[in-house]
């Protein structure tokens, strides 16, 4: 698979990185999938990618599978994980879905919302929510050592920023078995943006 860059004008100059898929991902979520999309500053663009591996990482902790057609599952459904970095051309390895038509969700490492309105896929369905408070103790987690064991190298902060955001997903999701209960989603984000246990 080949490594894709696209620019969509809007209020920033957002780039959206990731991989071609092997088939026609239709962008929208249906009920069994949806698509994430990681937001961060073009001038963290190294963080952005430690933080869709903290995400990914989450992705396979509970309903993994061989022959993954999504990037993991959070909530016990496929998600597709999308960087968007301001200005930056950055893919990151290991995605499997391509540029969706629009983002179930975004979460904020690094671009406020209104930084992100009026890009074409984020509009007023679009679930936001903030990174979140990390643990104090992050390094010495189950997480980090299976961060280090996949990736080979020591867990950043950025990488439990979007490990934090994962897990604080799928326990928002879980209980109401997807997307369609967004306002219950909402909530259980918000109650879980100062901290919660890993």
């Amino acid at each position: 698979m080949n490594g894709i860059v696209k620019y969509i004008p809007g209020k920033t100059r957002i780039w959206v990185a990731g991989l071609v898929l092997l088939g026609a991902f239709a962008g929208a979520a249906n009920a069994h999938s949806f698509s994430v999309a990681l937001a961060g500053a073009a001038t963290d663009a190294t963080d952005l990618r430690y933080a869709v591996q903290g995400f990914l990482v989450a992705s396979a902790e509970r309903d993994a599978h061989p022959d993954e057609t999504a990037d993991g599952h959070i909530g016990g459904l496929d998600v597709f994980v999308i960087p968007l970095a301001d200005g930056a051309v950055m893919p990151v390895d290991g995605l499997i879905g391509d540029t969706p038509r629009s983002y179930d969700i975004v979460v904020d490492l690094g671009q406020s919302a209104s930084d992100l309105e009026g890009v074409p896929g984020i509009g007023a369905a679009t679930i936001y929510m903030e990174a979140g408070t990390l643990p104090d103790d992050f390094l010495s987690t189950d997480f980090a050592a299976r961060f280090s064991e996949r990736f080979g190298v020591v867990a950043t902060q950025a990488s439990a920023r979007g490990y934090n955001a994962a897990v604080r997903l799928d326990r928002a999701i879980r209980p109401v078995g997807g997307l369609s209960e967004a306002d219950a989603i909402r909530d259980a984000l918000a109650a879980s943006k100062g901290g919660i246990d890993w």
